[in-house]
């Protein structure tokens, strides 16, 4: 699962995807933001069998990802990905795309968010992928996610990017 955290914005990042990313990645969302509940109400983790006792979210799937675990870190983590969530639901509407079973799940992602510790924020989590990027290039987080899908997820999709109802982001077409 990862979070193409290409903006600070959830609308703009949201907006930044492709077509095919912006499908994906609703679904990797509410799965992340269930897995990040699923773990703080105790249903799943180290040493955990999963129960599953809330049929409104997706069942928990790699609860030690960067990503979950940085989505548990604090409310504004979740907060954060809830926003995310949100928008790329009313992306997927503004494009003409059906929301499905994702949408709900992100919309009702907010009773979940007191279990987390009221804290400050932490830096987005990046993947293996997208640290060594910012290491090698000396970027942050959201340059190195541009840079992913520029230099390596946009070039190797298979047929013809789309953008349906908006343009390819600016940094694309750079």
């Amino acid at each position: 699962m990862n979070i193409f955290a290409t903006s600070g914005s959830p609308s703009k990042a949201a907006q930044h995807l492709d077509d095919k990313r912006l499908l994906k990645m609703t679904v990797e969302t509410a799965q992340i933001l269930s897995t990040a509940a699923r773990v703080e109400l105790g249903e799943t983790g180290p040493k955990v069998p999963e129960v599953d006792t809330d049929p409104t979210l997706y069942r928990a799937y790699c609860y030690g990802g960067r990503h979950s675990e940085w989505a548990r870190a604090s409310q504004e983590n979740f907060l954060w990905l809830m926003e995310y969530g949100e928008a790329l639901v009313k992306e997927k509407e503004f494009r003409g795309f059906s929301v499905g079973k994702a949408a709900e799940i992100i919309k009702n992602a907010g009773e979940y968010l007191p279990l987390f510790p009221d804290v400050p924020g932490t830096p987005f989590a990046a993947d293996k992928r997208t640290s060594n990027i910012m290491r090698e290039f000396n970027m942050g987080v959201s340059e190195a996610y541009r840079f992913l899908l520029c230099e390596e997820k946009w070039p190797s999709a298979k047929g013809p990017l789309k953008w349906t109802k908006r343009g390819a982001p600016k940094f694309y077409l750079n």
